[in-house]
């Protein structure tokens, strides 16, 4: 083997030696790159975040300012009066003895039929009528007309005016449940509530789920986030008091996460009733995730941003289930999450 210079030793001692340090500056400007790159994307989570968190802020504030500018209200007011005393004075002898039983017995029918299979989805273990099924004639009779004998569809039930009953509670409902309806539908809640203080009745509601007419300290949702609500706004002193209560799964929405916010109905100093909003699920997803344009906020094909309660669950849907429903759910079978709560949020 031919021997090598020393000439071009020395020429690839040099070139070696002179190449290092610039092979040094292209690592550390790699790596300068890829930080500065990684900060970027944290400093745009960052950012997301924050403006997430304002956007959720924002929106309960409008919240609490609709709530409390609905219940000082004069309309409000001359409403919870007339219902209160149609609902309290309801006679449900005024029709026959016959008339009643079938009230009676369609009402009861709804609730094998309609609510209990639907309720019993979201269960590990199956309810009983008992459980629910209110036991006061008046919320029973109530029910019946504008629950079980009312036409609409399940979801449809506040398309209802007029139970055609004749009586002093239909006409206060028809004067007032157009106007009712149309400000729920306006800004988007999922129900609106008048509940009598002393007694926990719920003399009024717009969506007519299974709560409705029931008592919140008496009946059979007093264990509730709703119940709790009530009663905080019940014992405030301030007329401008409101209260928010977190989301938890409640019975009459088929154990779909609730939430409720809460301000008292005031007639000068004499307390009349509590104005009860249902929390929209669909509006405040609609805020998480930009209305689903995750890719233009920059969050690309994969990031999100979702709402955690104080107890680490979700409030708000992942990215990932709306995206791939199936995929989702998989995972969650996956990593132990149990077959009855897997189907809950199938369901919902």
């Amino acid at each position: 083997m031919k021997q090598v210079s020393l000439g071009v030793k020395l020429f690839v001692s040099f070139l070696v030696i002179g190449a290092l340090p610039f092979l040094a500056i292209a690592i550390s400007s790699i790596t300068q790159s890829t930080d500065a790159l990684k900060q970027q994307a944290f400093n745009q989570l960052d950012a997301v975040r924050e403006l997430k968190a304002d956007q959720v802020e924002s929106y309960f504030q409008t919240i609490r300012d609709q709530v409390l500018t609905l219940s000082e209200n004069r309309q409000t007011i001359q409403a919870m009066k007339e219902f209160k005393a149609a609902f309290h004075n309801f006679d449900v002898d005024q029709v026959s003895s016959a008339e009643q039983e079938h009230r009676a017995s369609t009402l009861k029918n709804y609730y094998r039929r309609d609510f209990l299979p639907r309720l019993n989805r979201n269960q590990a273990s199956q309810n009983s009528i008992n459980n629910y099924l209110p036991q006061d004639p008046q919320s029973r009779a109530l029910q019946s007309l504008y629950i079980s004998k009312n036409p609409n569809p399940i979801g449809e039930k506040h398309r209802l005016v007029d139970a055609g009953d004749g009586s002093p509670y239909s006409k206060t409902h028809s004067n007032y449940h157009p106007i009712f309806r149309s400000y729920l539908e306006k800004f988007g809640f999922y129900d609106l509530f008048l509940v009598d203080p002393e007694t926990g009745h719920i003399v009024y509601s717009v969506y007519k789920e299974v709560d409705y007419a029931t008592s919140l300290l008496s009946g059979p949702y007093n264990a509730s986030n709703f119940a709790e609500v009530f009663k905080d706004a019940k014992s405030a002193r301030d007329k401008d008091f409101v209260k928010l209560m977190d989301f938890k799964a409640y019975a009459p929405s088929y154990n779909a996460s609730a939430s409720f916010i809460a301000s008292p109905i005031y007639d000068g100093e004499k307390m009349l009733g509590i104005l009860i909003f249902q929390m929209p699920l669909d509006k405040i997803n609609a805020v998480m995730t930009s209305n689903q344009l995750w890719r233009q906020i920059g969050l690309g094909e994969s990031g999100e941003t979702y709402l955690i309660g104080g107890d680490y669950m979700l409030r708000s849907q992942s990215r990932f289930f709306i995206e791939d429903p199936a995929g989702y759910l998989e995972l969650m079978r996956t990593v132990g999450m149990s077959a009855v709560e897997v189907q809950k949020i199938k369901n919902l």
